[in-house]
């Protein structure tokens, strides 16, 4: 077995240790990932209360002498109300980052190579989920990693540069995640990134973020239009945040209200019917889309115009929803198009003239069990009879004379 190999080595017989002992005391409950975290030789022990958390520090370290290891009690630090662990530091009130990586990262200097400008991204990188918008502030920089691009550093280029150092100083708390909460999921689309924004709303009513992600967009989405692209980012930020979703009640907040059309979707084709699929494991929890720009428009143009139509803002709602189901018909109406050829023009040519013939309604048939046998004919009603028949007994004409 090679020297590459120990990390994850060590990292499973620490795994089996805790799990051996669990066997052993015949504990109901696991205590990995439950009162325990364990990365590689970097043991957390953690909980709310004194006594408990005295009882999982007394079962960490049954599980250990019961396995032959060996805790070096000058690196160990008992009953703290925060701790620094993996670059974090962990608080009763959320997540920040460690000061000493951060500030390592605010001295760094300006790259000079492209091997620089990846350490400075994968260090900053590692706390990407304090930063609002990491991927469009830093998308000069990962612009710099392309395939057979030399190193060209521009104004854009510095701007991010520092832009990221003062993200990244001025970076706020994080929450942890209270289950019992509701959770808000905001989302946004650029041209050249989309952002995606996890927060819940605390005891004193205001809003905290639990996390920020982002991510850049692909050349070949760029050309997207607004409703694709808003639908995109909507359909990533909940995949990317599906641990904390599923299965819970989540406000969906978004600036581009056609989104609304989403749930009322039948024709699954094309690639916003494909992202439409996705989306029906959330509907039921999905309880409400909100569009904060869209609202804020109307209501000054209630202002303006206080004696307009009620029905003139749901009609133009209505217009925005279809832009989102006839954008993916476009192509197929071209196409269609283009197959026709001249026998559109022959079409609407005879388009305005009267019809020659009228198609009477079906009719329908008693069908009989037996296959043998042809179906009856319908039979006339009264009315057809009498009509066919001619007038009546007593509006008959007299018969002429005989001679």
């Amino acid at each position: 077995m090679g020297i590459c190999n120990v990390p994850a080595t060590f990292q499973r017989a620490m795994n089996a240790t805790f799990q051996n002992f669990i066997n052993k005391t015949r504990l109901t409950q696991g205590m990995i990932n439950f009162c325990v975290i364990v990365y590689m030789d970097d043991i957390l022990v953690y909980l709310d209360t004194f006594h408990g958390h005295a009882q999982h520090i007394e079962w960490t370290l049954g599980a250990l002498r019961d396995a032959g290891f060996k805790i070096a009690l000058e690196k160990s630090v008992f009953f703290l109300p925060e701790i620094s662990f993996l670059g974090y530091v962990v608080t009763r009130g959320g997540l920040r980052p460690d000061s000493r990586k951060v500030a390592a990262v605010k001295e760094a200097p300006v790259p000079t190579s492209l091997t620089q400008v990846r350490a400075f991204l994968g260090l900053a990188s590692y706390y990407r989920r304090f930063i609002k918008g990491f991927a469009a502030i830093a998308r000069p920089l990962t612009n710099l990693l392309r395939k057979e691009q030399p190193l060209h550093w521009d104004d854009e280029c510095n701007q991010a540069f520092g832009a990221l150092k003062d993200a990244l100083v001025t970076a706020p708390i994080l929450i942890r995640p209270d289950p019992s909460q509701q959770f808000i999921l905001i989302t946004d689309w650029q041209l050249e990134a989309i952002s995606a924004i996890l927060a819940e709303k605390g005891n004193d009513g205001k809003e905290h973020v639990i996390e920020y992600a982002s991510r850049t967009v692909s050349d070949e989405r760029r050309n997207d239009s607004a409703p694709q692209g808003e639908c995109y980012a909507v359909v990533w930020g909940i995949q990317h945040f599906h641990p904390y979703l599923y299965g819970q009640k989540f406000l969906l907040v978004t600036d581009h209200e056609p989104l609304l059309a989403l749930k009322k979707l039948t024709n699954y084709t094309g690639m916003i019917g494909r992202w439409a699929v996705r989306l029906p494991p959330y509907e039921d929890e999905l309880e409400e889309i909100i569009g904060e720009e869209l609202a804020e428009e109307s209501s000054e143009e209630e202002e303006e115009n206080p004696n307009e139509d009620e029905e003139g803002p749901g009609q133009q709602r209505e217009g925005e929803e279809d832009e989102l189901l006839q954008t993916e018909n476009e192509e197929e109406e071209e196409e269609e198009d283009s197959e026709q050829g001249s026998g559109d023009d022959n079409d609407e040519e005879h388009a305005d003239e009267d019809p020659q013939l009228e198609i009477a309604p079906v009719v329908d048939l008693p069908i009989s069990n037996d296959p043998m046998l042809d179906p009856e004919p319908p039979q006339p009603d009264d009315s057809d009879v009498a009509q066919m028949v001619g007038p009546s007994a007593g509006e008959r004409p007299p018969s002429p004379p005989r001679h």
